[in-house]
């Protein structure tokens, strides 16, 4: 099956049932359907700790990022302090959605996501702390 396919099953699925959770393993995505099937949410992870979330990653999800004014959807962040992880979110209404804007729904989610994994990563460098030795 191809990944349009699969997205087809798994909003019947969750249309149908009103209510659940699928987790895709190849996107690191949370997918949940809520309020008796009218709101849909989604939840990725965008930054990976170690040990700690720097000062710089905090201030960057507060700012508008390059890319940002290429997405039409409202999301917002999330912080897993113990894990040190950030998560992007998507709520949204499933009132109109179909198969076919319920694909569209998750290609730019997943591109956002990407986008943001970048745009972390590169401000993450800039706490980096270089130490030099002398040979």
């Amino acid at each position: 099956m191809n990944a349009q396919q699969d997205l087809k099953k798994i909003f019947h699925d969750l249309m149908t049932q009103k209510k659940g959770q699928v987790f895709l393993c190849s996107k690191d995505m949370t997918l949940r359907v809520f309020d008796d099937g009218s709101k849909l949410s989604m939840s990725c992870p965008v930054y990976f700790g170690s040990n700690y979330i720097p000062a710089s990653v905090r201030d960057a999800i507060k700012k508008n990022p390059p890319f940002g004014s290429q997405f039409s959807l409202k999301t917002y962040f999330t912080s897993d302090e113990e894990n040190y992880r950030i998560f992007l979110n998507y709520i949204g209404s499933t009132e109109e959605l179909t198969n076919l804007k319920f694909f569209h729904l998750m290609k730019e989610f997943e591109f956002m996501v990407e986008e943001w994994r970048i745009f972390l990563d590169e401000h993450d460098k800039q706490d980096l702390i270089y130490i030099w030795k002398n040979r």
